[in-house]
C-alpha cells in the first residue's frame, strides 16, 4: 500500500507504478497485499481518449454473442483481459492499436497477501 485516507482512498503500488482503489481499513502504508480485479471491471478505450489509467496494445478481440473480450498488452505490466457486454455500443478498436486501460476506484479487491 502506498497510502491510504480515512476514507479508504488510496494507492498500491505495483512494479513501482501506483493505482489508485479503496483499501481496506485493517490495511496501512507499507502493507503488503494482492490486488484482484475482475476482467468485466476493466474498460479498453482508444489511445486518443483521455486515459486516467494504463496505456497499452490491443492483441486480441474477440466477439462471443452478448459479450465482447478484449486482452491488451501492457508492456511490463504483463496482459490484462477486459469482458465486457457486446451491445453495439463500442467503439470499434483494431487489433495492434494503442489503447487505455481503464477502472472505477471501486473496480479492484485488495486483499491480504499470502
Amino acid at each position: 500500500v502506498g497510502r491510504r485516507a480515512a476514507d479508504g482512498v488510496g494507492e498500491v503500488v505495483i512494479n513501482g507504478r501506483a493505482f489508485p482503489c479503496r483499501i481496506p481499513s485493517e490495511f496501512s502504508v507499507g502493507s503488503k497485499v494482492f490486488v484482484a480485479l475482475r476482467y468485466e471491471r476493466v474498460e479498453v478505450v482508444p489511445a486518443g481518449e483521455l486515459c486516467a489509467g494504463i496505456e497499452g496494445t490491443l492483441v486480441e478481440e474477440n466477439y462471443l454473442g452478448p459479450t465482447l473480450q478484449r486482452t491488451v498488452d501492457l508492456g511490463g505490466l504483463g496482459t490484462i483481459l477486459s469482458d465486457t457486454a457486446n451491445n453495439g455500443r463500442q467503439t470499434p478498436i483494431g487489433v495492434g492499436s494503442p489503447v487505455c486501460v481503464r477502472w472505477s476506484i471501486d473496480g479492484p479487491t485488495v486483499l491480504a497477501a499470502s
